[in-house]
């Protein structure tokens, strides 16, 4: 386990609960004083392309750092440049493979910078000072199991109507610029 104290990670239970929406809210919040890159975390899968969008080349044997360059706001990682960071990447990586990447990111990422990130896998080998649990909560469909993930969230969100309020989330969250914490 890496401990990485610059690092907020955004997770959930599912697809399109709104970790990107907040991911983003968060860049734009802190960008104009702080130096944030964003990073976009994901297990390979067969079905990659369909939900984190279309990238260059085979998939990786192993794993793969590209940092973004497409400033369109057609991906996560786009979208995180256009909230504000100043740099964002994408890691890909076979399960087995992602506390390396993760080791080979941070060799590459500036050092003086706040690191937030979208991903449900990293938090299995980085622990960073805060996480933040996204939760769909709809009996109709089929959810990832989260139990794992709620000793371990700082904020634990619950999505539907009237649940998520982004300027509440947002209020909570500060920095002192070398790492984060939540304001109670």
């Amino acid at each position: 386990m890496i401990i990485i104290p610059n690092l907020l990670i955004v997770t959930g239970n599912a697809r399109n609960v709104g970790k990107t929406t907040l991911v983003d809210a968060i860049i734009r919040k802190f960008a104009e004083r702080h130096k944030i890159i964003g990073l976009k975390v994901s297990i390979l899968r067969s079905d990659e392309n369909v939900f984190h969008g279309h990238h260059h080349g085979e998939p990786p044997q192993t794993y793969l750092i590209e940092e973004e360059t497409d400033h369109s706001g057609s991906s996560d990682t786009s979208r995180m440049i256009l909230a504000g960071a100043c740099r964002s990447w994408y890691v890909r990586a076979q399960p087995d493979y992602l506390e390396k990447a993760l080791s080979e990111f941070l060799t590459i990422a500036p050092t003086d910078a706040l690191i937030v990130a979208e991903s449900r896998a990293l938090r299995t080998v980085a622990e960073p000072s805060i996480l933040i649990l996204i939760e769909r909560r709809n009996p109709w469909i089929g959810l990832k199991s989260i139990e794992d993930l709620i000793p371990l969230a700082s904020m634990h969100i619950r999505t539907g109507p009237g649940y998520l309020s982004l300027p509440k989330t947002l209020k909570r969250i500060d920095t002192n610029g070398k790492s984060w914490h939540l304001n109670v």
